[in-house]
């Protein structure tokens, strides 16, 4: 099952999701932005398909250490995709937001529902 986190938004910062969509047409995001995310596209639909020019246009904005960051970073955010393929990312309560957090352990602890 999955949690979904009430999570504040900074004042005044807009929501950048429509233009990560479309990140090849906005003039929002900056050259680095696109490039980080053309390479995400690569690593989800086929990492040895990365092109010798977008992985030049990489390493114009990003060091390879920020790259292996990044990569992680893409790692981390992907772990769900075997509960989404198999249909097991239900919310635990659909009616309200999960709060979560960690004991001192390190241990995942979920919390009674928040409205």
């Amino acid at each position: 099952m999955s949690v979904r986190r009430a999570v504040a938004r900074p004042a005044g910062a807009g929501d950048l999701l429509g233009e990560a969509v479309r990140y090849e047409e906005s003039l929002l995001l900056s050259d680095a932005q696109k490039s980080a995310l053309r390479m995400h596209d690569a690593f989800l639909a086929s990492p040895s398909g990365f092109p010798p020019d977008a992985r030049a246009r990489v390493l114009e904005h990003f060091s390879p250490k920020q790259i292996i960051e990044l990569v992680f970073k893409f790692l981390w955010w992907s772990t769900n995709r075997a509960t989404v393929a198999l249909g097991d990312d239900a919310p635990h309560d659909p009616d309200r937001l999960t709060s979560f957090h960690y004991d001192e352990h390190g241990e995942y602890v979920v919390e009674a529902g928040v409205r």
